[in-house]
């Protein structure tokens, strides 16, 4: 999918900074046993990409080696794959870190966004459901969202779809957690504009998207679900206009959006 739109295992953990820095009381223990390069630790910690592959490998196999536990390593590799879109990768990494340790949260949630990005979206539900039970504290995650995103893929469960959004939507309003609670305003809103239209609600998803639009004009999803439901409000003028904007920056996005939207 197009690092445009939402639900991938890149945008997901650009949501969550948090989890860099859930490692960094661990550096100065590594350090003193040694074995693991300080430019290793950093370059897996807060690297993107092949390189970032790379070195989370290094300190896995230092680790793996000396029976150490290695388990948060192993997450970040795999997040590490995920941002590259190599998601097959991704998911024996978070297979292997929810082995070590079944109640990592951010294992399930990183598992159920790559599963997304497969498609699969039935075991990606199965995925943000353990993560929501497992999160001491679900209302600080992003997990709401992509319940709400996958349920809507599915098409099966609708209402709770746009329950899991509207809750999403007044935990960030609220503006009493800390990072946003891992929620993008244009996101979210593109989320429940999603549900709307497998309603066949489109002047309330029209609404959603343009708000969306308002918060990110650059989002292609957005400017494409709104031509989709102008058309169906029998706008045709913005609808085309709005549809060919999108295709121009994004060429394959009515397929890759199918899923939310329906094969146009």
């Amino acid at each position: 999918m197009s690092p445009t739109t939402v639900g991938t295992s890149a945008t997901f953990v650009s949501r969550h900074p948090i989890f860099t820095f859930a490692i960094l009381p661990l550096f100065a223990l590594l350090l003193v046993l040694g074995g693991i390069a300080y430019w290793a630790i950093s370059g897996c910690a807060l690297g993107e990409g092949e390189s970032a592959v790379t070195t989370c490998s290094q300190i896995v196999d230092v680790l793996d080696s000396a029976g150490a536990n290695s388990d948060w390593w192993v997450w970040r590799r795999g997040v590490a794959y995920a941002m590259v879109q190599q998601n097959a990768a991704a998911i024996s990494d978070f297979d292997r870190a929810i082995r070590d340790n079944p109640k990592n949260a951010a294992a399930y949630t990183a598992r159920g966004t790559s599963r997304m990005a497969e498609h699969d979206f039935r075991h990606a539900l199965d995925d943000f459901n353990i993560a929501l039970q497992l999160d001491p504290n679900p209302e600080t995650s992003a997990n709401l969202e992509e319940r709400c995103r996958v349920r809507t893929a599915l098409n099966t469960q609708l209402e709770q779809a746009l329950a899991d959004c509207n809750r999403a939507l007044g935990i960030w309003r609220s503006g009493k957690c800390l990072f946003g609670c891992g929620f993008e305003p244009a996101s979210l809103l593109l989320a429940r504009g999603f549900v709307y239209f497998r309603q066949a609600r489109f002047e309330e998803a029209d609404r959603d998207f343009d708000a969306a639009l308002r918060w990110n004009p650059n989002l292609a999803a957005a400017l494409y679900a709104r031509g989709l439901a102008e058309a169906r409000l029998g706008d045709k003028a913005h609808s085309e206009s709005d549809l060919v904007k999108a295709r121009a920056r994004w060429h394959s996005i009515g397929n890759d959006l199918a899923p939310f939207v329906g094969q146009q």
